[in-house]
């Protein structure tokens, strides 16, 4: 059931779905698994706050029963789905605990309707009663460019006063309905009002504002004079908030097909001559489909799922596999999902020699090498929380993978380098990697505890697995560690985690830990600060690169993508690791993005598809990794709905969050629907 006053009152309580065995709300909607005939479930999705809901559609039918959602902030939903159990649970427990699943990506947003950065001026816009230019509306250089901290813009839209009834109206029109709604994303600075006209204005409705109470409304925008804001909406919901298209004007046969965007200030007088828009688009909201992403991935019999999102570095991936003879391994990803490989050893390994052909690594009896690495998470980011979810039984408590949105490119973990993944202390060891997980080094050897600080430039790590009187530490990020007691005389610590804070700004870091006595042991607390060790704050992260400066810029750079991650160059500034200085909670100026040429590796296997194997790719006679048509039924039939025009899909979509622009064009093409030549209709689809 949904309520919209915590349910006071019957009235505004209402069912939603039926059968409904559990939810969860995330970030990204509302999801709600349902009970089916024969004892499976099917998961349902709602994006409007639970007033509606769709079945997420699989490529075949799933008879699983458990779901875990992984919602990214780049808008990407991970499902995983857990494989039918073979075994009863004391067997899995026997296991570790260890459980499979397949793991699916959400389908990106459909075609792009409507598009304008304001870089090629108001070409694309029209006034009032259709005058060449809107009355308000004018071209500027976004206003925070030169503001320390922020990003710039570019070109914007600046509205240099208030409005009714619209001032700036797109030229293009589309078709926004239930059938076919859409989804409108844009930036914001002000007190910006948006909503959807038939004309100019013609019949109308604002779907974003800032008064709540505007009847049709979508999204509450708050008014803002410091800072770019980000609003996204589906439109439209529901019947109710859409009557002038769907309601009345339809009931009198005036149905209106297609609709235009309408801008507008209208507020308070000190924000109206101040209100900013800049990269409107409204996109084909996409529908529930989900595509494969990772096949046998590794997780528990609580739903915690070995796949780890690199905080701060959207798209990018590690998670381990279960493969045919019950080994576990661990891959890594750049795209979302769409390609995996295996991590490289790190360099000096003993365990891995490079292949005869120079392609990859291998161990002295000629198997694959590569570094594996335990799952488990220390999710950092959120302030006052800190949340650790480890995996199989209590007293085998690995070190978590560890990675911060506030220290992009540092990451920690415990493995091992070999075949697979292994499971004694004495065969694991410690790892850090300071370029988000494509290349890594060792700590030390056994499991640690540890934290970052400092926004990745300070590291404390600790032995978790056996008594120890020693930490590690770096000041540089990782380049090197050090080694010290923390600890007076004789005695021993079981440490038990280690902690900084949850933004990745402090110097300061808590070890937490039980000394063990003879026939007891109590708990320890120990405090280790490094502002003493560095009293200066960096300096000149204005000047990064330049020899006086403390600061430095770090692209992500993969093998694969060539310094273009998901269709963009990203820059990241980071502390130098020979300053020896506090970065502290300043906040660095922004990322510089540049969107790169489309090519093969911005492109995923479309719903529907899925990459070949070795063993796929030979039984088909098709080439290894190519996207197969994986459902039943034909490949590329025509919609029994076909009006016009329909798109026919080629086996791949450009990758969810990927903005790649030009180059290699793989997605969908366009085909007129064929006449049926009995009716002389053109939308009769086979």
């Amino acid at each position: 059931y949904r309520s919209s006053d915590a349910f006071r009152a019957k009235s505004n309580t209402y069912l939603v779905v039926e059968r409904g065995a559990g939810f969860k709300v995330s970030k990204s909607g509302i999801y709600v698994a349902t009970y089916e005939e024969g004892g499976t479930m099917q998961l349902h999705v709602s994006r409007d706050d639970g007033r509606s809901f769709l079945p997420a559609v699989f490529p075949s039918k799933l008879q699983e029963t458990r779901y875990t959602i992984m919602d990214e902030d780049d808008g990407t939903v991970f499902i995983s789905v857990e494989h039918q159990q073979k075994q009863d649970a004391l067997a899995t427990m026997a296991n570790g605990g260890v459980t499979l699943g397949d793991v699916y990506a959400s389908v990106a947003d459909g075609e792009l309707l409507f598009k304008d950065d304001f870089e090629n001026g108001l070409t694309k816009w029209r006034g009032r009663h259709q005058h060449s230019v809107p009355e308000k509306g004018r071209i500027v250089k976004d206003p925070l460019c030169d503001k320390e901290g922020e990003g710039c813009r570019g070109k914007v839209m600046k509205m240099d006063g208030c409005s009714t009834e619209g001032d700036a109206f797109s030229l293009h029109s589309f078709t926004c309905s239930l059938a076919f709604p859409c989804k409108m994303s844009m930036w914001v600075l002000g007190s910006p009002w948006q909503g959807f006209s038939e004309g100019f204005p013609g019949s109308h409705i604002w779907t974003a504002a800032g008064d709540k109470k505007e009847k049709g409304i979508h999204k509450k925008i708050v008014s803002t004079d410091d800072k770019w804001v980000r609003v996204e909406y589906v439109f439209p919901r529901q019947q109710s908030e859409f009557t002038w298209e769907e309601g009345a004007k339809a009931a009198a046969g005036l149905r209106i097909n297609k609709v235009r965007v309408m801008l507008q200030a209208k507020g308070k007088d000190q924000y109206c001559s101040a209100t900013y828009f800049d990269d409107i688009r409204v996109t084909r909201a996409r529908s529930e489909d989900y595509v494969v992403a990772l096949r046998r991935n590794t997780r528990d019999i609580l739903g915690h799922v070995d796949i780890h999102a690199v905080g701060g570095l959207d798209g990018t991936l590690l998670g381990n596999v279960q493969t045919e003879d019950e080994s576990i391994k661990t891959l890594y990803s750049t795209d979302n999902g769409n390609e995996w490989r295996p991590i490289p050893p790190p360099a000096n390994s003993k365990e891995c020699v490079q292949s005869r052909h120079g392609k990859g690594w291998q161990t002295s009896t000629g198997h694959e090498c590569s570094l594996q690495l335990q799952g488990g998470h220390k999710n950092k980011g959120i302030p006052k929380k800190w949340e650790a979810r480890q995996h199989r039984e209590v007293e085998r408590r690995w070190g978590p993978m560890l990675s911060s949105p506030g220290a992009v490119g540092v990451m920690m973990a415990v493995g091992n380098v070999g075949e697979r993944l292994q499971s004694r202390d004495s065969e694991l060891s410690t790892f850090v990697s300071r370029d988000a997980g494509e290349s890594w080094a060792l700590v030390g050897p056994g499991s640690s505890q540890y934290d970052v600080g400092d926004q990745g430039t300070l590291i404390v790590s600790a032995r978790n697995q056996a008594p120890t009187q020693h930490l590690s530490f770096s000041i540089d990020g990782g380049v090197s560690f050090r080694e010290c007691s923390f600890t007076s005389g004789s005695a021993s610590i079981e440490v038990k985690d280690v902690l900084s804070d949850p933004s990745t700004s402090s110097s300061n870091f808590l070890l937490l830990g039980a000394t063990k006595g003879s026939s007891s042991s109590a708990s320890a607390v120990f405090s280790v600060d490094f502002s003493m060790m560095l009293d200066r704050d960096c300096a000149d992260a204005d000047m990064a690169g330049d020899p006086g400066s403390d600061f430095e810029v770090w692209r992500p750079h993969s093998k694969s993508t060539k310094g273009c991650e998901l269709g963009r160059q990203v820059d990241f500034l980071r502390r130098k690791p020979t300053a020896r200085c506090l970065v502290g909670a300043k906040k660095l100026p922004a990322t510089l993005e540049r969107n790169c040429e489309c090519k093969e590796a911005d492109y995923e296997c479309d719903f529907c598809y899925e990459r070949l194997g070795e063993a796929e790719a030979a039984a088909k006679n098709k080439t290894v990794g190519v996207c197969s048509y994986s459902c039943g039924g034909e490949e590329h039939s025509v919609p029994t709905d076909c009006r016009g025009t329909y798109l026919r899909s080629r086996g791949y979509r450009i990758i969810e969050g990927d903005t790649c622009q030009g180059g290699l064009e793989m997605g969908p093409r366009r085909f007129e629907c064929p006449i049926d030549r009995g009716s002389g209709t053109q939308y009769k689809g086979k």
